[in-house]
């Protein structure tokens, strides 16, 4: 449960710091840095738990969630995952920490910035530790809105024009992942009898 207890804490943070007002941006910073603080400890207790000696998945977690199309919500890091997600929330701090002035906050509420923050990282953090391939797809995809907003919200004088052409070419993009996603799909339900989204089966 660990690693869902770590991908959730942001994503109920950035519902708590929208739920601020917006009047007391600082108190909004805060708390998203408390959540973002929060995460970032619980990646390093998965870092510092893992053995290394083993080179295996580990935490790992798997839940039925669509039967019928073989996708589970599998969970699961190795040593180099666990290192990307410890970065990723130190980058989060980072952002949250270093980042708002007058100036960006007259594009937008301050709480508004931070909630995308938040639910990017736990977007992230979803797409390192997914080890079903739909799953990763959904985290995968699911992070291009908190990009999208933060572009065209805070971003630079064409920050529309450019929030809108990544967002397209990154839909487009990921839909030669789908293509894929389904190519494997199919391979394993003729190799194996069942089609799986698994990782670990697909690669063993």
């Amino acid at each position: 449960m660990l690693l869902t207890i770590m991908l959730l804490i942001p994503l109920v943070g950035s519902i708590v710091v929208f739920l601020l007002p917006a009047s007391k941006p600082a108190f909004a910073k805060q708390v998203a840095l408390g959540f973002a603080l929060v995460t970032l400890v619980v990646s390093l207790v998965v870092v510092f738990g893992l053995d290394n000696s083993t080179g295996q998945l580990q935490y790992l977690e798997s839940y039925e969630w669509i039967a019928a199309f073989g996708i589970s919500w599998t969970l699961g890091v190795n040593g180099i995952s666990a290192l990307l997600i410890v970065m990723s929330t130190m980058v989060a701090v980072a952002m949250i920490a270093g980042w708002w002035d007058a100036e960006n906050a007259a594009r937008g509420t301050a709480k508004g910035y931070f909630s995308l923050i938040l639910i990017l990282e736990s977007c992230i953090i979803g797409a390192f530790v997914a080890n079903d391939l739909f799953l990763f797809y959904v985290f995968f995809e699911a992070m291009l809105f908190p990009i999208y907003f933060l572009i065209g919200r805070f971003g630079g004088p064409q920050r529309a024009y450019a929030a809108m052409k990544f967002l397209l070419y990154s839909l487009v993009g990921g839909l030669f992942m789908l293509a894929a996603m389904i190519g494997l799909y199919v391979v394993s339900a003729r190799e194996l009898g069942a089609g799986t989204f698994d990782v670990v089966t697909l690669t063993s």
